[in-house]
């Protein structure tokens, strides 16, 4: 959906899962009830009706994905997971060798990757 919304297209999606976070209803896209075709029916209609309408939230939903769902904050994001991840890993292992020379015996415990 993130790469159909980078090309100025308004979103029309049902208020399940995460989709809410992307999409601010009214804003950037239009989220409507999972309950029946009848609130589909008039999302669609809402858009089609109002060009202006629809012209404004694509604008917005291009802006919003360009400057938070690009490649380089994707980048970003992974390498923190990976820097969080070393660092509890570091503190795991200090953690077993201070308990470990606290027996007086020399344990590594080797934290799986």
């Amino acid at each position: 959906m993130i790469e159909i919304m980078k090309h100025s297209v308004s979103a029309v999606s049902t208020k399940v899962g995460d989709i809410s976070e992307v999409i601010e209803s009214g804003v950037d896209g239009i989220l409507f009830k999972s309950q029946g075709s009848k609130y589909l029916c008039n999302a669609i209609e809402s858009l089609i009706t109002n060009k202006d309408k629809y012209k404004q939230i694509a604008h917005n939903m291009r802006k919003k994905i360009l400057e938070h769902f690009n490649q380089s904050n994707w980048i970003k994001e992974i390498e923190n997971v990976y820097k969080n991840f070393i660092h509890y890993r570091e503190e795991d292992q200090s953690h077993a060798k201070a308990k470990s020379r606290n027996s007086r015996m020399w344990v590594n415990i080797p934290l799986p990757l």
